[in-house]
């Protein structure tokens, strides 16, 4: 039996989550009476286990280690773990003891529920309705990750869902950010490697689309609004009046007034 077919019919009991950072260096063998899910948010490298078996692992994939299974892991490059230990509320027999990968998240929400469930509080044992909320909530990041890792082993699509969203969000907020990084932060993955996939995926960078969305929004304040060039600057998240008019200029053709004035017919 595979375990996702076992989560189908059996309780989850979180045990702990926690994370840590690791260098690029070896972590030995060891070994969990528990299931443990471990995330790698940030970093790559290879995981051994004691049947032979070496899985590399990538930004954003998970891989799940069933109770009792040796492994080890050589991370080459610094990044971060997020882990989680649980096990099944009954004795679940003839599972597959080999670990599951899944190479890349699906969707930002699980990031944001394994954060959650990473937070690093003590075990609400005392609390049974707390724990009884976590276990649910691990039980449904279980069930979706093994999910989308039997939908699709290739990473394509889940980095695709990754660049939609991180779309959406310019689309909406292009014109109030900071950085670009806060694209990253909302979607669930680090900047360098959301700013890789996202040129790899659309032909643009994160700056030409964040770009595209202001100047976008200052040509219709332009049609269809009074304010001044200088306020039209600030609304649509413009340093300073002089980048605003290069940048519209390059894109455009035309300085901002010389386009209102088209615009309304002069």
């Amino acid at each position: 039996m595979h375990v996702y077919e076992a989560l189908m019919d059996n309780e989850v009991v979180f045990q702990t989550g926690f994370r840590h950072r690791v260098g690029p260096r070896l972590c030995p063998w060891h070994q969990h009476a528990v299931w443990e899910l471990v995330y790698h948010p940030v970093g790559n490298g290879s995981t051994g286990v004691d049947d032979g078996t070496t899985i590399a692992f990538r930004e954003g994939s998970v891989v799940l280690y069933p109770p009792g299974v040796a492994h080890n892991q050589v991370n080459a490059l610094a990044g971060e773990d997020w882990c989680i230990h649980w096990q099944f509320a009954a004795t679940v027999p003839a599972l597959a003891p080999t670990p599951c990968y899944v190479p890349l998240l699906a969707s930002p929400i699980l990031h944001t529920d394994l954060r959650e469930l990473t937070c690093g509080n003590a075990p609400p044992f005392d609390d049974p309705a707390r724990l009884r909320a976590r276990s649910c909530r691990l039980t449904a990041v279980l069930l979706q990750l093994l999910a989308d890792g039997r939908a699709a082993a290739d990473p394509d699509a889940a980095g695709e869902q990754y660049v939609a969203a991180a779309r959406e969000y310019l689309n909406e907020q292009a014109t109030t950010l900071r950085h670009l990084d806060e694209v990253a932060a909302h979607v669930g993955i680090s900047y360098d490697y959301l700013r890789h996939l996202f040129r790899d995926v659309t032909g643009v960078s994160l700056h030409e689309y964040a770009q595209t969305v202001r100047i976008e929004q200052a040509k219709a304040l332009l049609e269809h609004s009074a304010f001044p060039v200088k306020t039209i600057t600030t609304l649509c998240g413009f340093s300073s009046t002089r980048y605003f008019a290069a940048v519209f200029r390059q894109r455009v053709g035309a300085t901002p007034m010389s386009y209102r004035q088209r615009a309304h017919g002069g």
